[in-house]
């Protein structure tokens, strides 16, 4: 028998054997988005809506994802998905201090920023645990590549409010 270490009423398990087995898996994903944006303290699962990152936050994170595409090999246990966030707004503190070419760029302040078409693609690898006479699957590290159509970003006191710069 093959299972997930994890059982609860809004995790849809999908068998190995069926043959739309990638179906079933986005419709998983899909039935844990809002679970995902309210967190899940069972599991330790923080909200991500806003997603905050010590100093940014990211707004609308779950609530404009689409085309979602994945690619299963329930054989070696690969996951992989892609899938496209339209917009993504964040905004956050900065701290910049550098040489661009012989220009000296420092400031610190307020970072506001869009992006169209954000595109991560995620590769997750599987391995199989034997616990209490049960096989389940747990996942190991992610991998994440990530590609942005456009972006737009505004730093507030850039060059320290230097006018002439």
């Amino acid at each position: 028998m093959f299972s997930y270490l994890i059982s609860a009423d809004y995790i849809h398990i999908c068998q190995r054997s069926d043959p739309q087995a990638n179906i079933c898996i986005n419709n998983s994903i899909e039935a844990l988005r809002s679970k995902l944006a309210e967190g899940i303290p069972e599991l330790d699962v923080p909200a991500i809506e806003p997603l905050i990152i010590p100093t940014i936050r990211i707004f609308c994170f779950l609530c404009s994802v689409g085309n979602m595409r994945n690619r299963t090999d329930l054989v070696n246990n690969v996951f992989n998905f892609k899938l496209t966030l339209p917009k993504l707004r964040f905004s956050g503190k900065y701290s910049l201090n550098m040489n661009v070419l012989f220009l000296r760029v420092n400031g610190k302040g307020d970072m506001f920023g869009n992006f169209t078409d954000y595109k991560p693609t995620v590769q997750m690898r599987g391995f199989k645990v034997q616990k209490d006479g049960q096989t389940y699957l747990k996942m190991g590290k992610m991998t994440i590549k990530i590609k942005i159509g456009s972006a737009e970003i505004r730093l507030t006191n850039l060059f320290n409010g230097d006018p002439v710069l």
